[in-house]
Parts: structure tokens; C-alpha cells; sequence
């Protein structure tokens, strides 16, 4: 009996053993669908244009590296605004420490505040250690620094800026070697402006070998004894090791150009914006070398600032005015690189002449050299004899088409450009150039593979048949230090709808 159930169970076992194989065999292929899609959930596809991507990546990237270099490590009070960050390792230990300048919102004309945080390594976060008031007040016009005034490769904070009266100020702190007992060793202020003369060093000092030469500091100011408003009195200052500061060593007159004093008066009035009139147009650079040229070009009304040098043009954005005792002092962003700033402090020379320093504010470890420093003399503009009076408006309501698309106007200043099923939309602005009309379309930062076009535009009348039919006609052009110049990439034409 027990040899027969053991006959029955041996079958079953192989009928039951086999139906499961067939089973897996006949849904392997449903079961391998389902590993994969549960596998596919896990990618995740950016949702935007691939082209896009490409474009905006390195902006991307240079951003999220900037922001890193720029935020503060520290919470500061609801009350506080930063004005400007350095990230960088002052010490000997694995981590970065921060000098950060801030100042409180609710107070405007309070000092510029200085603070040095570092890593607590007990408590493991940062903390802010030291903190001083500086002299400047005007946060747009602060330039913070680290720079090795005393030439021993020690660390000196400096932060220079204009304060409520328009007055230079500078305020430098000499950071220990250990420790937090950071002194300040110059705190200066003048009706003009600062310079630090820095001299070049030997080369045993790059080297690491010797010490180099303290930079001594100069202030620029009017001299009350001459009646001229352009004539200055250079006091110099240098660092006294025995005092642990700066001290005044020598003063020098220094005579200003005679020009008509009214017209000073004019232009110095203690306000920035007769003296952007006065810089409206191009300048050109008194101590070019060779065939090489430089210029800058100031358009107050679209608020820009261009530097071209040897066909390579840079444009800034004119982001504020303040007034000194001899010119103005202006704050710029770079339209490409944002992180880029340059602060521009500009003298009055003569009637038609300025001296222009220029300060690089950037977080790059490059050699910054007064490049741009120096006189620069305004260009003439001569008056020709047959010069076209006409006037154009520079926004209008018009819609035109073309073989190449459409293109539509907007008295509000917008435009909307069709071409190949793609649309584009920006501003825009007619206007006269030498006289002749000229069309500048801005596109929007999103497309970083251009911000700006400039076209010459024709206008004429054609009949098609008994109805005028009006032809605008575009000639991509670039506008530089020679006027307008044809890049040969075709004419566009349209016609008028409506």
C-alpha cells in the first residue's frame, strides 16, 4: 500500500514541477517588461530644449559657483544686508574663513560693517569671531580686498568705499598669524581719492625667500589755497612698524589743468547727473602703445558703459552714480559674465579730457592690472555739411512679413520675431546714427547665443498694381569706434501688413 501512494506522488510531483517552468517560460517576457519599467522609473529627463541646455549650462555652472563663493556662512540678523563676501583660507587649517561687509537696512547712513567668520571645530559650524565698523557708507560703492599691504605675506582686510559726504575712505585690518586680534593699522578719508601704490616686488619675494616693500598709501585732495578747483594736494602714508599703523610722511602739490572754472563749477555741482552729460559719447585712451587703441564709450540714457580695444568690445551695466569732489564714481556689471563688476572712479582732466581709474571687483585669483587706467580725451564729432535733420520714432505699431517670417512692432517698445516656425521675443528701438535709420533688437537672457541685433534699416514704396505696398529693408551691421560697419550677412526684406 505504502509502495503504491509512493508510485501516485512521483508523477505528480514531475506534471506539477514541469506546468511551473512552462508557466515562467510562456510570462518571461512580461516578467523582464515589468523589471524594466520598474528600472526606467528611476531616470529622471530634464523637461526643457536640449539646445537650452546646452547654452545656459556653463552659465549654470558659473552661477551655482559664484553663489557658493557669495553666501554667507553665518545667519546674519533680519535687519542686515550682505554688501560683499570674500571666501577664501587665511589660515593654516583645512577650512575656509569668510570676511563678509554688511550693513543694517533700517539705517542707511550707518557704517559699513567688517566681520571675520571662521570654522569653530568644536562646535562644528561657523562662527563670526570679530566684527569692526569701516568708514564707507555707500554700499554700491564698497570694494573689499585681501591684499598683502606690509609685504611680509600677511593678510590685511581692505574696504574702500564713499561715505554720505561723497568723501574716499579706505579702512584697512591687519589679521594675526593665529588668533583673532585683527587691528586696524589705516583708516583714511578724503574729498577726492585713494590711491595704493602698488610697487612691484622682487622676485625673491615671489619665491618665498625675502620679505617685499610695504605699500604706502596716497590721498588726493583739493588744495583750499589755490583758486583753482583742480589743483591737489598728495598726502603720502606709510605703514610704521614701531606704531603698528599708518603714518602721514609727505604732502605735494599738484597743479590742475587751467580750464574755465565756471564750467567746473557747472559740472561739479555735488550731483551725478550733470557730470553723466558730460561723459555722454566716446573717449579715447591718451597712452595707447602702437596701432593698438582703446576706448570707452558712456550712454548714460540706456545706462551702459562699452570698453572696446582691438576689435574686442565689453559692455557694462551702468548701475550707479555717486559724485566726488572731482568727478564721479561709478558702479558696473558685466552684461555676460554678471560676476564681473568693475567701479570706475573718473576725474575731470580739462574741458575735454578725464583720468579714469578702474577697479576689478572679482573673485579670481588672476593678476589685476590697471589696464584701462589712465587720460582719456573725448572724441570729436564733426558736423558734416549735408547732415540729415530727419527724426524717427523709435517704437511704432507695425506688423511686416517675408519670405524669412514675420516680424511685429509694438508702441510699447516690444517686438515679436518669427522665423522657421520659431518665435523670439524682446525690445526694441529705431533711431538715427550719422543719419542714417538704424534698428536694435535686444533678445531676452535666455538665450545666451546672442542678447542684441542691429540692423540698418531702408524704407522704399513699391506699386503691385494699383495698391503701394511699403518694403522695409534690413542689413544686419555692427556699430563700433568707426561708425557703422557691414558684416556681409544678407539683407532681410519685409512687407508692410498693417
Amino acid at each position: 500500500m505504502k509502495h503504491r501512494h509512493i508510485n501516485i506522488f512521483v508523477p505528480l510531483f514531475f506534471i506539477v514541477t514541469i506546468g511551473i517552468i512552462i508557466y515562467f517560460f510562456i510570462n518571461q517576457h512580461q516578467f523582464s517588461n515589468q523589471a524594466s519599467q520598474t528600472r526606467q522609473a528611476r531616470v529622471i529627463t530634464p523637461q526643457s530644449n536640449t539646445s537650452k541646455a546646452d547654452n545656459v549650462g556653463e552659465s549654470v555652472a558659473e552661477r551655482m559657483a559664484y553663489e557658493d563663493l557669495n553666501m554667507s556662512k553665518i545667519a546674519l540678523a533680519s535687519d542686515e544686508q550682505v554688501v560683499a563676501i570674500i571666501t577664501q583660507n587665511l589660515d593654516t587649517d583645512p577650512q575656509d574663513e569668510q570676511i563678509i561687509a554688511y550693513r543694517k537696512n533700517s539705517d542707511t547712513s550707518q557704517q559699513i560693517m567688517v566681520s571675520y567668520v571662521d570654522f569653530d571645530e568644536t562646535a562644528g559650524i561657523y562662527k563670526k569671531v570679530w566684527e569692526q565698523a569701516t568708514l564707507a557708507t555707500k554700499p554700491r560703492t564698497v570694494r573689499l580686498l585681501i591684499k598683502d599691504l606690509l609685504g611680509n605675506r600677511s593678510n590685511c582686510i581692505v574696504l574702500e568705499g564713499l561715505n554720505d559726504s561723497g568723501e574716499q575712505t579706505l579702512t584697512a585690518f591687519l589679521i594675526p598669524s593665529s588668533g583673532y586680534d585683527i587691528k586696524k593699522i589705516a583708516e583714511l578719508k578724503v574729498d577726492g581719492s585713494i590711491v595704493i601704490a602698488e610697487t612691484d616686488r622682487s622676485q625673491a619675494y615671489e619665491l618665498g625667500i625675502a620679505s617685499g616693500v610695504a605699500y604706502t598709501i596716497s590721498t588726493f585732495g583739493r588744495d583750499t589755497e589755490s583758486s583753482n578747483l583742480l589743483d591737489q594736494i598728495e598726502v603720502k602714508y606709510a605703514y610704521n612698524p614701531d606704531s603698528g599703523s599708518y603714518e602721514r610722511i609727505g604732502t605735494a602739490r599738484i597743479p590742475g589743468s587751467q580750464i574755465e572754472q565756471r564750467q567746473i563749477r557747472e559740472l561739479l555741482d555735488g550731483t551725478a547727473g550733470k557730470f553723466e552729460q558730460f561723459l555722454n559719447g566716446l573717449w579715447y585712451f591718451t597712452g595707447s602703445a602702437g596701432d593698438t587703441k582703446q576706448y570707452i564709450y558712456f550712454n548714460p540714457e540706456k545706462r551702459e558703459i562699452i570698453f572696446y580695444e582691438d576689435k574686442t568690445q565689453e559692455v557694462y551695466r551702468w548701475q550707479n552714480s555717486s559724485p566726488t569732489r572731482y568727478g564721479i564714481y561709478i558702479s558696473s556689471q558685466n552684461l555676460s559674465v554678471t560676476t564681473l563688476r568693475r567701479l570706475i572712479d573718473i576725474s575731470l582732466e580739462s574741458r575735454d579730457s578725464i583720468s579714469v581709474r578702474i577697479f576689478e571687483d572679482v573673485q579670481l585669483k588672476i593678476g589685476i592690472t590697471g589696464h584701462w587706467d589712465g587720460v582719456y580725451q573725448k572724441v570729436a564729432q564733426t558736423n558734416t555739411v549735408n547732415k540729415d535733420t530727419r527724426t524717427v520714432n523709435s517704437w511704432v505699431a507695425a506688423q511686416y512679413e517675408g519670405s524669412s517670417g514675420s516680424l511685429s512692432f509694438d508702441s510699447s517698445g516690444t517686438f515679436e520675431k518669427t522665423s522657421q516656425g520659431k518665435s523670439v521675443k524682446g525690445n526694441y528701438s529705431f533711431f538715427l546714427q550719422d543719419g542714417i535709420e538704424i534698428l536694435e533688437l535686444r533678445y531676452p537672457n535666455t538665450i545666451a547665443s546672442m542678447t542684441r541685433e542691429v540692423y540698418k534699416v531702408e524704407r522704399r514704396q513699391v506699386s503691385k498694381g494699383s495698391i503701394p505696398q511699403q518694403i522695409l529693408e534690413l542689413t544686419k551691421v555692427r556699430l563700433g569706434v568707426k561708425g557703422i560697419e557691414n558684416i556681409n550677412e544678407g539683407t532681410l526684406q519685409y512687407t508692410l501688413i498693417r
